[in-house]
């Protein structure tokens, strides 16, 4: 049974609950530098050292963080889901959290590149400094995209986005482009739930607004009970999950039912009357959604 997708875009809200101080913030790191000093091409090539100690004290500070509440509520979600998570963050909190399929559109503190190529990358835990070449002979600086500079992975994220089910937006003040313009990648029909404690935007159709931190956001987002789902091994099929506790798959043409539970012998007991009211909401569900599509066919 394919799992339902969600693609997560994720920017420095989600990391400001770690201690990760944030561009914007009045306290953060970027205080006291101008943006063109430490994150343009310009910048580098202009002072390099600066620039450099910048990004090696963002490095230190990162050792001292932790992943909070939304970002191992994330990775929780890949039990039942297919989860990829696009981040404007260039910290490894969604790693350590557990998530598995991360797509950094900025970079990654934790790794540094070849002035000269951006292809030639190396993992980077430690302090860089001017001097520091590659085997080639050219300066290694952070492996982070800077204003100005292409977002290589941009088209990746905008493919995953339109082949989502669900999109989450969580921390991001949906200003800084391209990654701004990714939510609106996602088709039609697929609800968007955008998290943050100031929003910019207010919910309308598809559109969920939680004006939430990310970690209460994440909590509160009221994801489907059940949805449809469809087997390769039976393409004829069709078939209603159901993904909260006890979960289980209904084929609506046999209206066989598999537990996706191991239930104690009390349990069972105890769900036998229970299960009877979920499966009538689960044909209720499939009469719902039919007549969902057919009006909107029309």
């Amino acid at each position: 049974m394919k799992k339902k997708k969600i693609v997560v875009l994720t920017g420095a809200g989600i990391s400001a609950e770690s201690g990760v101080k944030t561009f914007r913030d009045a306290d953060g790191l970027w205080e006291g530098h101008d943006v063109e000093q430490v994150a343009t091409p310009y910048g580098f090539q202009k002072n390099p050292e600066l620039v450099l100690n910048f990004y090696n004290g963002l490095r230190k500070q990162l050792k001292s963080v932790q992943p909070n509440a939304a970002h191992l509520l994330l990775a929780e979600l890949q039990k039942d889901y297919e989860v990829v998570v696009i981040t404007q963050n260039v910290d490894d909190l969604h790693e350590r959290a557990g998530s598995k399929n991360i797509i950094h559109l900025h970079g990654e503190l934790l790794k540094m590149r070849s002035a000269d190529d951006p292809n030639e990358i190396y993992d980077c835990t430690g302090d860089i400094k001017v001097g520091d070449l590659t085997p080639t002979g050219a300066q290694l600086r952070p492996h982070i995209v800077w204003f100005g500079e292409d977002v290589p992975l941009i088209v990746k994220a905008a493919e995953e986005v339109e082949s989502a089910d669900i999109v989450l937006v969580i921390g991001t003040s949906l200003q800084v482009y391209p990654a701004a313009g990714l939510m609106n990648c996602a088709e039609d029909n697929v609800p968007i739930y955008y998290i943050d404690p100031r929003p910019s935007i207010s919910s309308k159709g598809r559109l969920t607004v939680i004006a939430e931190k990310a970690s209460t956001g994440v909590a509160m987002s009221n994801f489907p009970k059940f949805i449809l789902g469809d087997n390769t091994d039976m393409p004829d099929a069709m078939f209603v999950v159901h993904l909260e506790y006890p979960r289980f798959v209904l084929n609506l043409d046999t209206d066989e039912v598999e537990w996706l539970e191991e239930f104690e012998e009390e349990d069972t007991k105890e769900l036998e009357a229970e299960s009877e009211n979920l499966i009538a909401e689960a044909f209720n569900f499939y009469e719902r959604e039919v007549a969902r599509i057919e009006e909107d066919n029309y």
